[in-house]
């Protein structure tokens, strides 16, 4: 942890310690602790104005229904952003807006707009739909419109017209998921992000799509395992999402995480949890998950020579296979510990071929929030 957020971290611990019953009403912390870091992870102060949902401040954000990640928004990381909900009526239907505001790089100017629009369009099924834009250095103040709805593809193409350095200031993704519920509570999902798709004929017989989906299923209580809990998911990432003709516009952090999902780039997994509640404070997790990753890397993008190859599991593939089983306890209201202990077997591990390796890892982490 940083000085500046060290000073940060205990300046919000001691205004809300005197008022921790009322800490709920306006705000939230969340602190992290582990052998290696003390982390803050969420520090935010909000409001309902007028029916509005308004929050500032450090959030982990996920906006998609992922369980294991989410490839547009996944709370893998924490940003300093300014987000807005609220739900209205049309036509019948209950509509839920969402906006965010985060500056991701002040040295590059670099901010992410995002905003979703998610509706039970049927009894059980919810679809999603969100765009994000990342913009660096000079991009068009288009971007700040507060319509929740208003298209930032649409923004982009009638300033272009007359600055057409916007096309390489601003990289626009989109994200479209449906979740159908059961009554017995039992969830089918899935989603898809795009993150560049040929809109030139001409040009997909040299060009390819690259994004990303996933796919799920979580039942809360499972027929054949009395007392468990368990969700299964295939995620699949092709090579070069998550990146830009102009690197500065790549959607990761400035210390190379992915502002989406953590597999990252050339990879897929499956991901197989398993949850029992012992007592209304204790539960025992575990964890199945094989992942594949080819070579390509975070941050690296598609160049023209590539044309259509290398765009899915390209090169020598690494292959993961985990086992995990864990325990979480509620200790006192707010505090958390949570530990796993999972073994880890890599075939053609770094993409070299028939390297393999072994890791017996130890995860304790405490998490205390107000």
């Amino acid at each position: 942890m940083d000085k500046l957020t060290a000073i940060i971290t205990f300046a919000l611990i001691a205004l809300l310690l005197p008022v921790q019953g009322l800490a709920a009403d306006w705000g939230h912390l969340k602190i992290q602790v582990s052998p290696e870091e003390l982390n803050l992870q969420e520090a935010y102060l909000f409001a309902a104005p007028g029916g509005w949902q308004l929050t500032a401040g450090l959030q982990q954000l996920q906006w998609g229904p992922g369980k294991a990640g989410d490839l547009f928004l996944s709370k893998d990381f924490s940003i300093w952003a300014i987000t807005a909900q609220k739900t209205w009526r049309l036509w019948g239907y209950k509509i839920k807006t969402q906006q965010l505001v985060a500056s991701v790089d002040p040295d590059l100017n670099k901010m992410l707009f995002a905003h979703r629009l998610e509706s039970e369009v049927w009894p059980g099924l919810v679809i999603g739909l969100a765009e994000s834009a990342i913009a660096t250095g000079e991009f068009t103040p288009w971007l700040y419109n507060p319509i929740p709805i208003w298209p930032f593809y649409l923004s982009q193409h009638l300033v272009k017209k007359d600055d057409p350095i916007q096309d390489r200031l601003i990289n626009i993704n989109l994200s479209l998921d449906a979740t159908f519920t059961r009554s017995s509570g039992t969830q089918i999902y899935g989603q898809l992000f795009i993150d560049d798709a040929q809109q030139d004929l001409a040009r997909r017989d040299t060009v390819p799509d690259w994004g990303g989906f996933l796919v799920g299923v979580s039942d809360p209580n499972l027929a054949y395992w009395p007392g468990w809990s368990g969700m299964v998911e295939y995620i699949l990432i092709t090579n070069w999402t998550y990146t830009h003709k102009n690197v500065d516009n790549s959607y990761i952090l400035p210390d190379g995480t992915s502002l989406g999902h953590w597999l990252g780039p050339d990879a897929d997994a499956i991901v197989v949890r398993f949850e029992h509640q012992i007592s209304d404070e204790t539960s025992v997790r575990l964890r199945l998950q094989h992942e594949r990753h080819g070579e390509g890397v975070l941050g690296e993008g598609w160049r023209p020579e590539y044309q259509k190859e290398n765009l899915f599991l390209s090169g020598v593939v690494e292959k993961r296979y985990t086992v995990g089983a864990g325990v979480k306890s509620l200790i006192v209201n707010g505090l958390c510990l949570e530990s796993e202990l999972s073994w880890t077997g890599t075939v053609n591990a770094d993409n070299s071929l028939e390297k393999k390796s072994n890791e017996i890892r130890l995860k304790v982490q405490a998490t205390w929030q107000i």
